[in-house]
């Protein structure tokens, strides 16, 4: 075997990073994707109600919450690259599929298969972004979660265009190919890049340390009903919810819910410029953007409640 330089190694693990970050944007792009731009046609082709497309969505987001748990224990002792490689192959293998079949429970287990493997895409861009750019990990993360969350954007009114014109099928079959031409990229530079997997050490130790912290535990519930609600907007409640009760035309639907994606993307990006305004006054941060966010979630249920929408 060929023993390659650490310039070569690096420079490897930089195509690496920029391919798996083109991957990232993509398996962002498919949390909203089912049902979200495709409920209309799941319901009238395949003839599933609501609460089978509402699993549809909800297994994804268990599977990718679990993946992200299990391997982030793992994370440091596989290495980012290795992780690359096991998330994206799930990740692409499950969005191939999807479009492929009629069945649910076929449906399902692809769909459980790409939030499994978009979990770990996460984990391993994370890593990677620790591992080359230590100094500059911040921004750099930052940058890289706004390349991420426009995936959502490109998936709201993008492609619900796209599915009116050449069918949910064809149009999924879009992201999973560009995806896959993504991952092989990746598998290509992975040689020689792959560190010795390390042993020892206790895996849950980290996790119950963290989790005794009350005030971690406030923070990580308050992010779930924040991220939950937000998610249920964009898959399931939002572009429906002002086609059915707001009158709105699928089109401009589309556009308001992609403005909502589009200020999320900007607000990672400029996170660390915010925190940087509250002066490591963390604490005051987190009650106001959850006060925010309740009061968004207040608004709303008053807004359906009243019937005070306005097409």
């Amino acid at each position: 075997m060929v023993s390659l330089g650490d310039s070569d190694v690096f420079r490897r693990k930089v195509v690496i990073f920029r391919s798996g970050v083109l991957l990232m944007f993509f398996t962002s792009m498919s949390k909203i994707l089912v049902p979200g731009a495709v409920f209309d046609s799941l319901q009238h082709e395949l003839g599933f109600d609501a609460s089978l497309m509402a699993g549809l969505a909800s297994f994804y987001m268990y599977s990718y919450a679990f993946s992200q748990l299990a391997l982030g224990m793992l994370a440091d002792r596989f290495g980012g690259v290795r992780i690359l490689l096991l998330g994206g192959g799930s990740f692409c293998i499950g969005m191939t599929m999807f479009p492929l079949c009629s069945s649910y429970w076929l449906l399902l287990i692809f769909r459980v298969l790409s939030g499994f493997g978009a979990g770990i895409v996460f984990l391993g861009v994370a890593k990677l972004v620790a591992d080359l750019y230590p100094d500059r990990f911040s921004s750099v993360l930052g940058i890289t979660l706004l390349i991420g969350y426009l995936g959502p954007v490109t998936g709201t009114s993008g492609m619900v265009w796209l599915v009116a014109w050449l069918g949910w099928r064809a149009s999924l079959l879009v992201p999973a190919v560009l995806s896959a031409i993504a991952y092989l990229v990746i598998v290509y530079y992975s040689r020689g890049t792959l560190k010795p997997i390390e042993r020892g050490g206790t895996l849950w130790g980290p996790v119950v340390e963290v989790m005794r912290r009350w005030d971690v535990v406030r923070l990580f519930v308050a992010s779930s009903m924040i991220f939950g609600s937000y998610y249920a907007l964009l898959t399931l409640m939002g572009r429906k919810c002002l086609e059915d009760v707001g009158g709105f035309s699928m089109r401009w639907a589309s556009l308001l819910v992609t403005m909502l994606t589009i200020l999320v993307a900007s607000h990672n990006y400029l996170g660390d410029r915010v925190c940087r305004l509250f002066r490591n006054q963390y604490g005051r941060l987190m009650r106001t953007l959850s006060a925010m966010s309740l009061l968004g979630a207040c608004l709303g249920w008053l807004t359906l409640r009243c019937g005070l929408v306005l097409s």
